[in-house]
């Protein structure tokens, strides 16, 4: 069992596939969800699919007073109409109080969140943030590192390329690079995640979890 905290955004369908499929893994321990920017219509999205599993976890929001609506159409055109919620906590004092040594905190959105933690480190009732593994969507893996049959078109023959995640918040992403509190750092890089391997292993799976 992996214990493992999920920081997401909503502006395209994965993130909150990647989410549905953490709740149903029997191999995963989900300890909290964080969102960034952590809008009310964000969070009523987090909290109908923990609702759906019965699954009582804390919820951090970056920015509960988000004005914008930051769920993209594509949810409610599958799920239907999910009511906004501001049942959340700051996401930075949900990662500083379930993040530790054991856990693995995923991110699929701008380090927002994580860069709050981290700042909160040592400074909030003298805790300080301790994360066994990051996991991070972003950062580029271009010419020298994919193999040219493998790079996508758009990125083909590029060395470097912005990425939306690293990039949504520079500060909190070099904060990430330079913490000592986090063991083990990995950044699954644009040009290698931009694509689907599905397997028959993960077509069992999914059976068996109807």
């Amino acid at each position: 069992m992996i214990d493992v905290i999920w920081d997401m955004e909503t502006g395209d369908p994965d993130d909150f596939l990647t989410l549905l499929f953490l709740i149903g893994h029997p191999k995963v321990n989900l300890k909290a969800v964080t969102v960034t920017p952590g809008a009310p219509d964000q969070i009523g999205l987090v909290r109908q699919a923990l609702k759906w599993f019965d699954l009582a976890i804390p919820v951090g929001a970056y920015n509960i007073d988000h004005e914008k609506h930051c769920v993209s159409g594509w949810h409610y055109k599958v799920y239907g109409p999910i009511p906004p919620s501001h049942d959340a906590e700051p996401g930075g004092e949900v990662l500083l109080r379930c993040c530790d040594e054991n856990t693995t905190l995923i991110t699929g959105a701008p380090l927002k969140n994580l860069g709050a933690a981290i700042s909160l480190s040592s400074a909030h009732d003298g805790a300080v943030f301790k994360l066994g593994r990051l996991v991070a969507q972003g950062g580029f893996a271009g010419v020298g590192v994919v193999p040219a049959e493998r790079q996508l078109g758009k990125f083909k023959g590029l060395v470097t390329c912005p990425s939306y995640n690293l990039n949504g918040d520079r500060k909190s992403a070099l904060a990430a690079l330079a913490y000592t509190g986090i063991g083990v750092r990995r950044f699954v890089s644009k040009n290698v995640c931009h694509k689907v391997y599905y397997a028959r292993d993960a077509r069992t799976f999914r059976g068996r979890q109807r």
